[in-house]
């Protein structure tokens, strides 16, 4: 399970992170990656990447700060920028499975 590893994973470099931090952490890379999929489950095939995006933030947001924190949570632009090295897999997926690939055509 996602919330496992990475809880273990981030209390292993610091201990005083909050559970309700790292769930938020969580929350917000896996909305974003379904949004980016085109999907309402993320895939068992990102839960890797959802952990290492997790990872990521916490490294970010401890060692060199968040630039744009507001109202305790991450901007988007800060999730994304760690979600674009990820960009492949998420179109490889997309392509593979016909998600997020729609048009919206107004008239």
């Amino acid at each position: 399970m996602i919330i496992d590893t990475v809880r273990a994973l981030i209390k292993e470099e610091d201990g005083t992170i909050s559970d309700e931090r790292i769930l938020h952490w969580i929350n917000t890379v896996e909305s974003r990656l379904k949004l980016r999929l085109g999907t309402s489950i993320l895939p068992d095939a990102f839960e890797h990447i959802a952990v290492e995006a997790c990872i990521e933030l916490f490294r970010r947001y401890s060692y060199e700060g968040i630039s744009s924190e507001n109202d305790g949570g991450l901007s988007v632009s800060f999730v994304e920028d760690i979600l674009n090295k990820y960009a492949g897999e998420i179109n490889a997926y997309k392509a593979q499975n016909g998600t997020g690939f729609g048009k919206v055509k107004f008239l």
